[in-house]
């Protein structure tokens, strides 16, 4: 008689867990996994190295820091002292140029005009005489000299003109003056004499001054008209712009 056979043991899933069977993908994926994460700690501890490297400064890096912090101030320094120079170079050229306006050598056209004379009106030695002044600091030198002696009586312009060049040489100080003659070469007509007393003949007298002091030339132009041919007679500037005019 046969032997009854036993039945085959059953696992007891309590006492035997479940046996699992690793893929094949498993192994790739964990082995990457530890190599990202040995990766992640040798970057972490290249960036600790370099933060050490940096910070807390070294002896040697402290004098780097001090060097580039110095050299900023620096730059700011000399760039404020650049701009203050320029400041100052034209102030000082301002205040040239105030001192030069003021120590200057200067002939106004006024004292001209209030010291200008008529002498002998109608007579062949008529002329016409006036003082230049020298109102500045410095020394003036006239190195030329205009004039010009004409008349109008109404029916034509500047009728009989009469222009008298100088080139001259001469000095005037500071505060003195230098008498001026200017003469016509034609003489005033009897018609145009009689003309005088109706006010219809006009006697004018203009002129040009060039002068210079020790650096800089200038010129002074004048223009007036005899109210009165009585001697000594009286002029007064003409009112058109352009005529008296100082540079």
């Amino acid at each position: 008689m046969s032997a009854k056979s036993e039945p085959a043991e059953r696992p007891n899933p309590s006492i035997d867990p479940p046996k699992i069977v690793q893929a094949p993908l498993e192994p790739a994926i964990a082995e990457s996994l530890s190599a990202l994460v040995e990766e992640m700690k040798a970057s972490r501890r290249e960036q600790r190295i370099i933060e050490e490297r940096w910070w807390p400064p070294s002896a040697r890096w402290a004098i780097v820091y001090a060097t580039v912090l110095f050299m900023t101030v620096a730059a700011f320094q000399i760039r404020a002292l650049v701009r203050q120079a320029r400041i100052a170079a034209q102030t000082l050229g301002a205040i040239r140029k105030h001192l030069a306006v003021s120590d200057r050598a200067k002939i106004p056209y006024e004292p001209i005009i209030q010291s200008m004379k008529l002498h002998k009106f109608g007579h062949p030695d008529f002329c016409v005489t006036y003082q230049i002044m020298n109102t500045g600091r410095t020394e003036a030198h006239v190195f030329e000299q205009q004039s010009l002696v004409w008349w109008d009586d109404g029916s034509t312009l500047a009728t009989h003109r009469e222009s008298g060049f100088q080139p001259v040489n001469y000095n005037i100080a500071p505060g003195q003056q230098s008498a001026t003659t200017t003469k016509p070469f034609h003489c005033v007509s009897d018609e145009e004499r009689s003309k005088v007393g109706g006010d219809r003949l006009q006697i004018y007298v203009s002129g040009c001054i060039r002068y210079r002091d020790a650096s800089t030339e200038y010129r002074t132009q004048f223009a007036c008209r005899c109210e009165s041919t009585t001697a000594p007679g009286k002029f007064v500037m003409v009112s058109e712009p352009g005529y008296n005019l100082v540079t």
